[in-house]
Order: C-alpha cells, then structure tokens, then sequence
C-alpha cells in the first residue's frame, strides 16, 4: 500500500506487561514500519493488573461469567474496553480502509463505522483452549469437568466471532481450511489470504543450502513461528510423535 503512494497507519493494541516475549523489540518494530514509509500510533494497555483482593475477585467474576448464559462478548474479550481510544484514533486519523488483524483487535473496533473493515483472522479463537484441553493426560477432571468448560466457551467463540465478522466488509483467513471453516460454520462469506513472507534468499536457496549442507553431518528441521504459542506446542508434539520416527526411518537419523 506504501508502494503505492497510500498514506498508512498501523495502529497497535500493545500489552505492555513484563512477560509481553515482545516488549523489548517494540522501538525496532516502530523503525523498520517507519523506514517503509507508514506511521505507527499505539494503544498500550496492561494485562498484569495490580494483584489486589478486589482486582482478584473481578478476576473470578470474569471466569464465572464466561460459563454463565448471561455472558458477553466482554467477557471473552477484553479488548472491547479499548473501543473509545480506537474510535478516537480513527477520529483523527480518517481512514478510507481498515484492515483488522485477528480476533482481540476486532474485538476494539468492530463497532466503530468510520471505515469499511476487512478482518484477516489466525487460529479460531476457540482452538488455543481446545489444543490445551486435548493435551491434557486422560482424567475424571479431563472430561468431567474441563470437557464441559470446553463445549461452552466453543459454543461462545463461534456466536462471538460471527458477530464482529458480520459486522465487517470483508472477512479473510490466514489458513485454507480456517477460511472454509468460517464459511461453512459461521456462514460468513470468507477469503483465502496468503501469509505475506520475507524471503530475502529467494531463488538461491537450493544453491546456499547445498554449500550449508557441506558442514553438516545431519539434516535439521525449521519451526517458524512463536515457540509460546499452543498450535506450536501442539505442533512440536506431532513432529515428535509422527513425523521424526519416519525421517529417522528413512534417512537413519
């Protein structure tokens, strides 16, 4: 879009609490978005909220709510407090086009119509909980007790993600089969968007990996992508489990 001769802003809801993994990288991030050209304007809020007695029950309010059939879109997603900074941001800045990625930035400005909205989303937001739930040993809690949990917040994320996607022009994916999941769940008319990758080798890989390969006794496998994150995990595991006894298999790893 900067290529273009666009004027653009990327807005971020920023977490700046201690275990944000991303906190330190936050003035090379703001150089490199401004060295292409793009403004960048931040919305800082902080999820390690002063550990009182009061904060502590809110808390437990929070979790009971999620689980009740009173609960709201608030209740899973606590981006909705930053819609008046957004609404504010987008005052001054009047865009022609917004474009939203994932499901806790909607959250923060699925209501505002100052621009039409195209939301580009990862994971479901009901996945990272069904993965951790999925991991867990088998136990009487496991399917007694979380199982339940489980169903519930499913049932929650699918009506709470219909509703900021309706409210938007345009609904993407980042994964083929997400895209054809919303559509065919949320009934929601959805696009297959290409993860946009750096590839600063390009067509010379084959060539630099062969005379990388020339000083390594055994071929090495790539994760990419956030090593916290639970579809990573639950990758790792597949890897473990599925993938590496074949490679060992068939290259006597």
């Amino acid at each position: 879009m900067v290529a273009r001769g666009h004027q653009t802003t990327v807005m971020s809801l920023f977490d700046n609490s201690p275990w944000n993994p991303y906190i330190d990288f936050r003035e090379k991030q703001v150089e490199d978005i401004q060295n292409i050209g793009a403004d960048v304007v931040f919305i800082d809020y902080n999820v390690s909220k002063e550990r009182n007695l009061w904060e502590l029950l809110k808390k437990i309010n929070k979790k009971v709510n999620k689980f009740t059939p009173y609960s709201k879109l608030e209740n899973y997603f606590e981006w909705t407090q930053l819609q008046k900074k957004t609404e504010e941001i987008f005052k001054h800045i009047q865009p022609d086009a917004v474009f939203c990625y994932h499901f806790d930035a909607l959250s923060a400005i699925y209501k505002t119509r100052t621009a039409p909205v195209l939301a580009g989303v990862g994971d479901l937001w009901h996945m990272p909980n069904y993965f951790r739930w999925k991991i867990l040993p088998p136990s009487l809690n496991k399917y007694l007790v979380q199982a339940p949990l489980q169903w519930k917040f499913t049932l929650a994320s699918k009506k709470y993600m219909k509703k900021m996607l309706s409210s938007c022009a345009q609904t993407g994916a980042f994964a083929y089969h997400y895209a054809n999941w919303i559509q065919r769940e949320l009934k929601l008319p959805t696009i297959y968007l290409h993860t946009p990758v750096h590839d600063p080798v390009g067509s010379a890989w084959l060539e630099k990996r062969k005379i990388h390969m020339n000083n390594k006794s055994k071929p090495r496998v790539l994760l990419m992508g956030d090593i916290t994150g639970t579809a990573s995990v639950w990758g790792l595991r597949l890897v473990q489990n599925e993938v590496l006894p074949i490679l060992e298999k068939e290259f006597g790893m």
